[in-house]
């Protein structure tokens, strides 16, 4: 039997081109989505892992002492590193000895200072206080009693590469600062950035919409908060893009 395909025909090169630039345009919408996920997911994992690491190191000290971690603790029992507590540094590291230094990883990278030289930013919590980088790559400082924490450090001396840091994207807090009596320090809750009091005054749409501010003194703390109630995860409502 013979047979005939003489009416079989392939693609042409104008079907392949057209199929080629959907495939395109599919991929370069749906990419960024993919990629922006994929941080959110890295960076989230990063946060609820120091979270679990800071608690876990202060907890020991804070059971003896009865006194969460604070500013109140180094202005009242630390009066020979921190009389005032405008000793920023010296305040920090007076915590960092009597909390964390032998409740962390041999493998975490002590530094002397704060992240000033190295990060773009002209916020306090970063630029002064003691900082260390924990084994997965999280820098963390502390400055007025509470962690400033960059999930996705990366460390330059040059100062035309410095990170720029973005509320609620780069930069956290776990921990309320700054906390300056007993009363304060009992108000509040593990190493969230708001006290029990405080928060009382914002609905969950009101986080979100503190997230967004251009203040950075009042997005950080919002777009943390907002963070850990929401189970250490970047729900799809959260406010700030990857």
């Amino acid at each position: 039997m013979i047979h005939h395909y003489k009416n079989k025909q392939g693609f042409t090169l104008a079907e392949v081109l057209i199929t080629l630039g959907i495939i395109g345009v599919v991929a370069a919408m749906t990419l960024p989505t993919l990629i922006a996920n994929y941080q959110k997911k890295v960076i989230a994992t990063k946060l609820k892992q120091t979270y679990s690491i800071l608690s876990n190191a202060i907890a020991k000290e804070q059971s003896l002492t009865g006194i969460p971690f604070s500013s109140y603790y180094a202005l009242e029992y630390r009066k020979d590193a921190c009389p005032t507590g405008y000793e920023f540094t010296e305040c920090a590291n007076a915590l960092f000895e009597d909390y964390l230094k032998d409740n962390l990883s041999d493998n975490v990278k002590i530094n002397s200072s704060g992240l000033g030289d190295i990060f773009d930013t002209g916020v306090a919590s970063v630029l002064y206080g003691k900082s260390f980088i924990l084994p997965n790559g999280v820098a963390v400082n502390i400055y007025g009693g509470a962690f400033a924490v960059v999930p996705n450090y990366k460390k330059t001396r040059d100062p035309k590469k410095k990170i720029k840091l973005v509320a609620g994207k780069t930069l956290f807090y776990f921990g309320k600062r700054p906390v300056d009596s007993l009363d304060a320090a009992k108000d509040t809750v593990a190493l969230l950035p708001m006290s029990k009091s405080e928060r009382k005054k914002y609905t969950r749409d009101d986080l979100i919409t503190r997230c967004k501010s251009s203040d950075i003194g009042i997005a950080v703390p919002a777009c943390s908060q907002l963070f850990i109630e929401d189970g250490f995860e970047f729900k799809k409502d959260y406010p700030v893009g990857f």
